[in-house]
């Protein structure tokens, strides 16, 4: 296949919809089709990688790569191609690269004949992409249930996965659990039980601290209670789950709105959507590594937002988009805040087509500039934000 070379007229500004805004988003052109879902983004060493499904009309799905080369995408990669992927807009498949150079991909696959009866696969590459080794299930347990909402840690050189594992909810009274194994070159091992009672479809987001990887997620109590938690690794040993806030939100059913946590050598910013008390808010807290209970929380959007978080860190702090509204339209919102917690910068990016949105907002920031994908009516969408002009 020949590279995909992004030609200049196929880049776009849109000057954000506040007047006295500073920030550009430049549209991106990606080499996605009109059926192309679930986009997402990996940091790389160099650069970052762009993947996506694709599901054919013969029910058949691909799971694509793309890496960024600075100034273009080059050539499409296929990581992996079923007739039994499960494609949906919130699940969405994932990568990370760890510091020995292995790349680590997750999906989807059914178990079964019932629609939410998926396990997930994994692959491994140890030659950036060109090809991959089937690793089989991420979980030693094929139950034909759930199995989903992947994230990565670095821990080492190797990687650590956290999953979100129904095998309990084949019994009367189970639950979904929130499970976690080690990625080391060809093995997957060292799976453990972190939660025994998650919420049933929230994404998990990790991140690698100086103590240690941790984990946030949503989580469920008898009371219907679906807050974020936290479980931490520290010398070897894994903490119980502790509250990250006490937002006591009581909802029957799964919000699909997960938290998304970015962290640096000094601090760790986490942000999250509730709807406690029917007042939807997106809120980031900010605290440093060192002192946790030092901590600073800002409410983003308070104005009926959607949520879909993804937070990164930048040269001066923590940047988060996520899904808002203005007026009867939905909008893309980006904010930036300082280390110390103080909001230095936030507005509208674009407007969303169609009047329902499913999904989420995944960013990543490489060389002071964010890049964010999104879908809506029009597809999958890729931008760019310059964020120091």
């Amino acid at each position: 296949m020949k590279p995909f070379v992004l030609i200049t007229g196929w880049i776009t500004c849109f000057h954000t919809l506040a007047a006295e805004s500073q920030w550009v988003l430049e549209m991106v052109q990606t080499p996605t089709s009109e059926r192309a879902l679930a986009p997402n983004l990996c940091s790389l060493k160099e650069q970052f990688a762009f993947t996506w499904m694709e599901p054919e009309p013969n029910g058949k799905a691909t799971v694509h790569l793309a890496r960024w080369n600075g100034l273009a995408f080059d050539a499409t990669q296929t990581i992996a191609e079923s007739h039994q992927m499960f494609a949906n807009w919130a699940d969405i498949p994932s990568m990370v690269e760890t510091r020995g150079g292995d790349w680590y991909a997750q999906w989807l696959e059914k178990l079964g004949s019932d629609t939410y009866a998926y396990g997930i696969r994994m692959q491994r590459s140890t030659d950036q992409g060109q090809t991959w080794q089937p690793l089989g299930w991420l979980h030693d347990d094929q139950s034909e249930v759930e199995h989903g909402f992947v994230s990565f840690a670095l821990e080492g050189k190797d990687a650590r996965a956290f999953w979100l594992d129904g095998r309990e909810m084949t019994q009367p009274k189970g639950n979904m659990t929130l499970r976690t194994a080690l990625l080391a070159g060809s093995e997957i091992r060292d799976e453990r039980l972190l939660d025994e009672n998650v919420c049933t479809c929230c994404p998990t987001t990790t991140t690698t601290t100086p103590d240690g990887p941790v984990v946030f997620y949503r989580d469920r109590t008898a009371k219907e209670i679906r807050d974020i938690r936290w479980v931490r690794r520290h010398n070897d040993q894994w903490s119980p789950p502790n509250p990250l806030a006490d937002d006591q939100w009581i909802v029957p059913g799964c919000p699909v709105n997960g938290p998304s946590v970015a962290s640096c050598e000094s601090h760790l910013a986490v942000s999250r959507f509730t709807a406690a008390d029917d007042q939807p808010k997106v809120i980031l807290e900010v605290h440093p590594h060192k002192d946790p209970s030092h901590k600073r929380e800002i409410v983003l959007d308070d104005q009926a937002p959607l949520g879909g978080c993804s937070t990164v860190t930048t040269e001066q702090g923590f940047a988060t988009s996520w899904l808002g509204r203005e007026g009867d339209g939905i909008v893309l919102r980006l904010a930036e805040v300082s280390l110390n917690g103080t909001l230095t910068h936030e507005q509208i990016l674009t407007q969303l087509k169609g009047p329902i949105f499913r999904g989420r907002t995944c960013a990543i920031s490489k060389n002071d500039t964010l890049w964010v994908t999104w879908t809506d009516q029009r597809g999958v969408h890729l931008g760019r934000i310059r964020l120091n002009g």
